[in-house]
């Protein structure tokens, strides 16, 4: 426990004192395995509060996750997401939007909902939002909650200059829990 603590010490001096990188450790069969990633600020995720919190049994069009991103500097261009499914996995179709216009159909597998095959262009000094809207499986119980979230930098297909690029941030980047309710008799 004490060799881990040392290690994340470690990172955290050297990112501090070096902020062009950065160390993260990923685990894995391997003792260990680390991975640089770079403090970027050419960009900035962040979350909105825009969602639902609470669905109805075959609810569509349910406001259940929004987030930002802030181009600051560079061309930023939005080509992927994938989004975890935090709870009961009650979500039979996903869309994603960008100025209230579906740019994306999203495929649900393994409590992940990935969206792709889309391009979203951020010039430098503008922002934009995304929504995620989901529909909701008919047959399910009064009760059940979920959210959605952006685990890690990899849950973004961001691209500078041509060249993907994984910054650090505040990750989890999560959606408010909605739950489902049941219709009154």
């Amino acid at each position: 426990m004490m060799a881990v603590f040392a290690y994340f010490t470690q990172a955290y001096l050297d990112a501090k004192f070096n902020p062009s990188v950065a160390q993260a450790n990923v685990l894995g069969p391997r003792s260990e395995v680390t991975e640089a990633f770079k403090i970027n600020t050419a960009y900035d995720v962040f979350k909105v509060e825009d969602e639902s919190y609470y669905a109805a049994p075959g609810d569509t069009d349910v406001n259940a996750f929004a987030f930002g991103i802030d181009a600051n500097s560079e061309t930023a261009i939005l080509k992927g997401l994938t989004l975890n499914i935090v709870g009961e996995n009650v979500i039979k179709g996903a869309r994603l939007l960008e100025l209230g216009e579906v740019v994306a159909e999203g495929k649900i597998k393994n409590n992940q909902i990935s969206f792709a095959k889309f391009t979203s262009i951020l010039q430098p000094e503008t922002s934009k939002v995304y929504k995620v809207q989901i529909d909701v499986e008919e047959e399910i119980k009064s009760g059940s909650r979920f959210k959605l979230e952006i685990v890690n930098p990899y849950s973004l297909s961001i691209y500078l200059n041509n060249e993907i690029d994984y910054s650090l941030g505040s990750y989890p980047i999560g959606g408010a829990y909605v739950s489902v309710v049941g219709w009154r008799k």
